[in-house]
């Protein structure tokens, strides 16, 4: 589903980062500076060596950083020296500065940041008639996953609204645009008497005048019957009813869907044509960064199809969904196919092709693609309270008990255990829970509603600064991050990273034979995952276990 490139997800860990500095060490040139004067000295070159490992160790270290949703930063010390890192998402750079005694070593890489952070999604959008005769794609979706800043620079649409091209199905099979109605013939009633019959009178110069008349079989021998005059074209029979079945015309559903290996081969060969369409509006979030003849300047022209179209910049700060509509200056075929192309200012390209329906595709991005097809129907839960997207919401003058069953989150294979720290966020505000120090199972805090309804949601936050300044924070609203379970759903089948317990383990005394939760009908459990970033990648990647954070929420009614 997401065109972007695929995060080098390592599992809960920091990888290779000490290993670099080790085996990397007389790696290939770098910017290095001695400040000592005597620089052929032996020391100054073991030390020159050392400094080079350790910036080639802060390399990897900053690439890691970036794959797991982080703006590569910081400091990190060692017996013999230290590196510091920076990064730049204009220049899309990383650079690490080493230092060893009086040796400094500083080493930079390049990087697609944009790409590694944000995935272009077109399955949810869909084409809206306007009342001025123009369409505008709705909910085209570009997803933020890191905490650096993406800028939109230019983004172009390539339309082909082709017969061939309107026609072609995503499957790569041909539409079957035929009516059947059509080719049925319809006749007026008529129920003639024994001495008579039925004919079709047709007067001479007004066809559509014609009427089903009954008369005698002399009458049709010897008048209507091939005469002459007004009657040159009579027939006999009832007369055809005209436009037989088009009542009324049926609407053309078509959905929103992506090309394949099959469409698109045949996509290429399909004559090319535009069809007129230009783009005249481009909003981000219902911020206008592209409109004909104003922004960003007075003198640009609409966007004809396959021609870049200049976004004004836009800065994507926020970690979500943001959604891009595209308005056309007329209205735009059902069917009509689109290659989206956007740049960002640091050179990344995203691009997909897609054929715009009036409908949406039957798959939604905000819904867990490895979810299990065969999965129950959501439970009957407790009126007191109510389930969406990771937010709990809880009626006035309720009781929330939160516990911890578990948590298990690692630096690497072999390394020691990372702490997770929890809040509790009851609507807009959030309290740190447990002195939001480490917790590990058995811990509880308890609160109660007001008189108002209220959303309660978590945050969880996995920090180690010995595991590379490790530091990731997960939202409970975040639906492929997060799992939140109610009785009778499944719990995540994969094991434990690293030999940790999995989060069936963590699960088994609320577990049944099949794997499905068992819960009271008040009780909610959420399972999180921390360590490794999931939301691009539509299978899971190695790591993922569901396990780092385990807690189960309980809601009662306030005991008076």
């Amino acid at each position: 589903m997401f065109l972007n490139k695929l995060l080098n997800n390592k599992g809960s860990s920091l990888v290779g980062a000490i290993i670099a500095m080790i085996t990397l060490g007389a790696a290939a040139a770098a910017i290095a500076t001695l400040t000592s004067t005597d620089s052929s000295s032996s020391r100054d070159n073991t030390n020159l060596i050392k400094a080079n490992a350790l910036a080639i160790a802060g390399l990897n270290d900053g690439t890691y950083q970036l794959d797991m949703g982080q703006c590569p930063a910081g400091e990190k010390s060692f017996a013999d020296g230290n590196y510091v890192l920076t990064s730049d998402a204009v220049s899309n750079t990383i650079t690490a500065t080493a230092t060893v005694d009086k040796a400094v070593v500083t080493r930079s890489i390049t990087t697609d940041y944009a790409v590694n952070c944000t995935s272009l999604i077109t399955t949810d959008s869909y084409l809206e008639d306007n009342p001025d005769g123009t369409s505008t794609l709705k909910k085209i979706l570009l997803s933020k996953t890191c905490n650096t800043q993406v800028i939109l620079d230019e983004l172009e649409v390539e339309v082909n609204t082709s017969d061939c091209a309107t026609n072609l199905l995503c499957d790569g099979t041909i539409a079957d645009n035929s009516d059947d109605d059509d080719d049925e013939v319809q006749y007026e009633e008529c129920n003639a008497p024994w001495n008579k019959i039925c004919i079709c009178h047709v007067p001479p110069g007004n066809p559509d005048n014609k009427q089903t008349l009954q008369v005698s079989w002399w009458g049709w021998v010897h008048g209507h019957k091939g005469g002459n005059g007004n009657h040159s074209d009579d027939y006999s029979g009832p007369c055809e009813i005209d436009n037989a079945g088009d009542d009324e015309e049926e609407e053309v559903v078509v959905i929103t869907c992506e090309e394949t290996d099959d469409s698109d081969d045949i996509l290429e060969a399909c004559p090319e044509s535009d069809g007129g369409l230009t783009v005249t509006k481009i909003t981000v979030d219902d911020t206008t960064i592209f409109q004909e003849g104003s922004v960003p300047a007075d003198s640009n022209l609409g966007g004809a199809s396959g021609v870049p179209i200049d976004t004004l910049d836009a800065i994507m700060a926020e970690n979500a969904f943001h959604e891009v509509e595209i308005t056309f200056n007329t209205a735009v075929p059902v069917g009509t196919w689109a290659t989206l192309t956007t740049t960002f200012l640091d050179e990344s390209i995203l691009t997909n092709t897609f054929k715009l329906g009036n409908e949406p595709g039957t798959e939604s991005v905000y819904e867990n693609p490895n979810e299990d097809e065969d999965a129950e129907e959501d439970p009957v839960l407790d009126d007191s309270f109510a389930v969406d997207d990771g937010t709990v919401v809880v009626s006035s003058g309720q009781q929330v008990d939160l516990s911890v069953i578990g948590s298990a989150l690692q630096c690497g294979y072999y390394g020691p255990e990372i702490n997770v720290r929890v809040e509790l966020c009851i609507d807009t505000n959030c309290t740190q829970l447990w002195g939001y120090t480490d917790v590990d199972g058995g811990e509880s805090y308890t609160t109660t509603t007001g008189n108002t309804d209220s959303s309660y949601w978590v945050k969880a936050n996995g920090y180690l600064a010995s595991c590379g300044s490790y530091n990731s924070t997960r939202l409970s609203t975040d639906t492929l991050q997060v799992k939140t379970l109610t009785d009778g759903q499944p719990a995540p089948g994969m094991e434990g990273f690293a030999g940790q317990q999995s989060a069936e383990a963590f699960l088994a005394e609320y577990l049944d034979n099949d794997g499905n939760v068992v819960l009271d009908s008040n009780q909610v459990i959420m399972l999180f995952e921390i360590g490794v970033d999931v939301t691009s990648n539509d299978n899971y990647p190695s790591g993922a276990d569901f396990q780092d954070l385990v807690l189960l929420m309980t809601i009662t009614d306030v005991v008076e």
